[in-house]
């Protein structure tokens, strides 16, 4: 098994077990969060970032940077607040096994996604020839951009 493939499996076990022990309805609404929040921190930061350099005498560029930081801070922790919410009603209701075993996964996704984002720039950056070639040799790396790149035509941005 080449040592790309074993990265690849390590990565995807710790996103099963931490998926496994926050459950589905905290590990989906913490990743559409940031989503969501980064699609509307880039859409707001300027409107905003100008309205807060105004009050506070900022330079507009530090007034972009705090609005940007701001929205995307109050989505990402309101999505996992009702994340969080969700989850004790799911044990409420009596299933959280349910829960914890599509967090579980979930957590193969993420896995997956994740190490196709980096494998995606190793195999077409310039960083390092061998490297590039041992992710172009990996069965789990092919894969893993793949659904890298599944996941970017989901979202519009393939």
């Amino acid at each position: 098994m080449p040592y790309v493939d074993l990265v690849i499996l390590i990565v995807i076990g710790i996103f099963v077990v931490k998926g496994l022990f926050r459950g589905f309805f905290v590990e989906a609404l913490t990743m559409a969060g940031w989503v969501v929040a980064f699609l509307f921190a880039g859409v707001l930061h300027k409107t905003l970032g100008d309205f807060l350099a105004d009050i506070f005498r900022l330079s507009d560029s530090l007034g972009r940077f705090l609005a940007f930081g701001l929205v995307f801070m109050l989505i990402t922790f309101g999505s996992a607040w009702v994340g969080h919410m969700l989850a004790k009603g799911a044990k409420r209701l009596n299933v959280g096994s349910v829960d914890r075993t599509l967090g579980a996964a979930f957590g193969v996704l993420k896995g997956l996604v994740l190490s196709g984002i980096v494998v995606s720039f190793i195999a077409k950056g310039n960083f390092s020839p061998s490297l590039a070639a041992g992710v172009k040799s990996s069965l789990l790396g092919n894969f893993a951009m793949q659904a890298f790149q599944m996941a970017l035509d989901l979202i519009g941005m393939g």
